[in-house]
């Protein structure tokens, strides 16, 4: 159990540490002093030599992670911003409703884009909000950033691993039901009762808004 825990909490502190320094070397130059003081724990000796190889290899993970997750999902995602193209996504979220407008989390699915999730907006009246877990739509948007929000850095997106947002520039056209669209019967059970709660109206996250 100790051993376990040297492991992870040097993983999840660096991985924490490099989210924090979002400079282009943080992640790399994370791994290469990871390495560093795993060639120097050669030089101990039983169990402190244990400790700083699992201290070497939680350090080498945690920025392994986040170096993969940048380049492999939060740069291509950033990528499509600005952009207007016409995308097939996977809703994987109930609707958040409001006066006038209204959100929802999809996954993308179109070829040759990120398979990211998106914060999807829709200002006009009846766009969205029939759709539910596991519905396939296809539908032309204009994205936006999901790091910034009026000119202001945000995590929020992030947090909840929607890596881009788009607003709705055209009509939304259901072209199916996914497959496996019986996954997301919890949270078709778990809406129901909300549905049924006084808390209802107040139970979305407002941070979420575009």
């Amino acid at each position: 159990m100790r051993k376990a825990a040297w492991f992870c909490l040097s993983f999840s502190g660096t991985a924490a540490l490099c989210v924090l320094l979002t400079g282009p070397v943080a992640a790399p130059l994370g791994m290469l002093c990871a390495l560093v003081l795993g060639m120097a724990s050669m030089l101990l000796r039983g169990k402190t030599q244990l400790r700083a190889l699992l201290l070497s290899a939680g350090v080498l993970a945690g920025c392994l992670c986040v170096w993969v997750q940048d380049r492999l999902v939060i740069r291509p995602a950033e990528a499509l911003t600005d952009q207007r193209l016409s995308v097939s996504a996977r809703v994987t979220e109930f609707p958040d409703i409001y006066d006038g407008s209204t959100y929802v989390t999809v996954r993308l699915t179109q070829p040759g884009v990120a398979h990211v999730k998106c914060r999807l907006a829709s200002y006009e009246e009846g766009e969205l909000e029939e759709l539910v877990p596991g519905d396939e739509i296809v539908v032309p948007v204009r994205f936006r950033s999901a790091a910034e929000r009026n000119g202001e850095e945000i995590d929020v997106y992030f947090a909840q691993n929607i890596f881009t947002r788009a607003v709705c520039t055209g009509e939304v056209n259901k072209t199916g039901r996914w497959r496996y669209a019986f996954l997301y019967y919890p949270r078709r059970l778990s809406e129901g009762v909300y549905a049924e709660s006084p808390l209802m109206k107040t139970h979305r996250p407002l941070s979420l808004r575009s």
